[in-house]
């Protein structure tokens, strides 16, 4: 059924039309970045805030070294997130570690630090 208005509006460029329309709606494929990269980048970016770790760790340099031996295999596919929290928990345990959280004001914050450097 055909009636007042029914008809498309006459478009004097149509190629340009489409070359915008799919500059703005399509579906841009995105490669997610690699989780290490993420860490760095979430690191330097609270720095320049000037915005504390909120974990801060004695042996950062250490973690960022074995970051894939922890969370890769050797034929570097993820691991399954079981297996990850398995060997995590092992890692913790025999290291003797445990997990601290606490709120403190930034004057509290630098006595904790000094008293963990000793």
């Amino acid at each position: 059924m055909n009636g007042k208005g029914s008809a498309p509006r006459p478009m004097p460029n149509r190629e340009k039309f489409e070359s915008n329309f799919d500059a703005i709606f399509r579906n841009k494929e995105k490669k997610p970045k690699d989780k290490a990269q993420m860490m760095r980048d979430m690191r330097e970016r609270r720095k320049t805030e000037g915005l504390t770790d909120p974990r801060p760790m004695p042996n950062r340099e250490k973690f960022e070294s074995n970051f894939d031996a922890i969370f890769r295999n050797k034929e570097k596919k993820p691991k399954d997130k079981a297996q990850m929290m398995r060997d995590m928990r092992e890692r913790r345990k025999t290291e003797g570690l445990t997990e601290i959280s606490i709120w403190v004001t930034p004057e509290q914050e630098r006595q904790v630090m000094e008293l963990l450097s000793k």
